[in-house]
């Protein structure tokens, strides 16, 4: 357990990312007693001191770690007192842990600076403007501006005889924590953003990113699962891969990619649906969930509600003991089930007989 502090909220109130709403993910939390015992503030915000961002979770693990939870949950007076979550509540909670970073890995803020500097961003950012910006704690805004980037950089650069200057992950990591170690509270909460992953799919061919990626170009989620700074920087290096000019972007239109992204499962860890067979029989899931045939596909937001939903329900039952997930158990677990299901999503698993196909993006 964590020391009891108050939740820091430094999110914008994004509306959509195909997850829901930060803010009100956050109030949440709070609301649910949840920060009695846990600091959960942003990973941009001071440099990421939680425990959870010493390595990176993923949407799955992370619900992992709650299911674990569930226990404490219930026999505190206030998740007794808590009302079972919606979906639109889930969505919400994941909205809030996606925006704050908990999916990425940690980044260091002194290695920014230094990043900051060598890239000679200075010559056209002052130090004073970085912490006015609204890009940290905001996935749209800092994807739109990695992308709509091309248009200003490429004549300033030319001017200075310099190259595009390329980034890693790791470089982006870095870049976002130093500008969250300058920004001031008063410019930390963005504007709110609606994103449709319908509409998103819709842009993604309309605006022709399919042409380009397809084949072994193409979004495959199943290979590993990315992260938001990976995202942007892969945007910020498309530049000087374009042969023309790139088509033109508008924040909301950013958060509509980026909720067709989500809905693909491009930020989930790749579950294993072998293991998950191992996992559903070790854990007794089959007591009360036999037969392939009424299983219905599970999503993140699905598998955070059950957390809620199954404690009552194994309160009743004989089994002796919580059941945990350790890892990636639980994503093993949710590639097992919706093998079952015939859902399609994020899964390195291969066949399993009598389970249903499942098609990979």
């Amino acid at each position: 357990m964590i020391g009891a502090v108050v939740m820091v909220f430094t999110l914008p109130a994004l509306l959509g990312l195909g997850l829901g709403n930060p803010a009100r993910g956050g109030q949440q939390l709070q609301a649910r007693g949840c920060t009695s015992c846990h600091w959960l503030g942003s990973m941009w915000d001071k440099g990421g001191s939680n425990q959870f961002f010493q390595s990176r979770l993923s949407p799955s693990r992370l619900i992992g770690v709650i299911w674990g939870h569930a226990p404490q949950i219930w026999s505190s007076p206030r998740g007794q007192l808590a009302t079972m979550p919606s979906r639109e509540d889930c969505e919400d909670i994941l909205a809030y842990f996606f925006a704050a970073g908990y999916f990425e890995s940690p980044g260091d803020a002194r290695r920014g600076s230094l990043r900051f500097t060598k890239l000679q961003c200075a010559t056209c950012h002052e130090l004073a403007s970085v912490s006015r910006w609204k890009v940290v704690g905001n996935p749209p805004a800092l994807l739109h501006a990695m992308w709509r980037h091309r248009e200003v950089m490429e004549q300033a650069l030319e001017i200075r005889r310099m190259a595009w200057p390329s980034l890693t992950t790791d470089d982006m990591r870095d870049l976002l924590s130093f500008f969250a170690s300058r920004a001031t509270s008063k410019h930390s909460v963005g504007p709110p953003i609606a994103g449709s992953a319908e509409r998103g799919e819709q842009l993604f061919h309309n605006r022709e990113c399919s042409e380009c990626h397809r084949g072994a170009l193409a979004l495959d989620p199943s290979s590993s699962g990315h992260g938001l700074a990976e995202l942007a920087a892969a945007l910020w290096n498309h530049a000087p891969m374009l042969t023309r000019d790139p088509a033109p972007l508008s924040q909301p239109e950013m958060a509509d990619l980026l909720a067709y992204l989500w809905k693909l499962g491009y930020f989930e860890e790749p579950g294993n649906a072998l293991r998950g067979r191992q996992v559903f029989e070790a854990r007794g899931c089959g007591n009360c969930h036999a037969g392939s045939a009424q299983r219905k596909p599970v999503d993140s937001a699905r598998a955070l509600g059950a957390v809620w939903s199954h404690y009552p329900l194994w309160k009743e039952s004989k089994m002796t003991s919580w059941p945990r997930f350790g890892g990636g158990e639980m994503g093993d677990l949710l590639a097992f089930w919706n093998r079952g299901s015939g859902a399609a999503g994020p899964s390195n698993s291969g066949n399993l007989p009598g389970l249903g196909s499942r098609r990979k993006f």
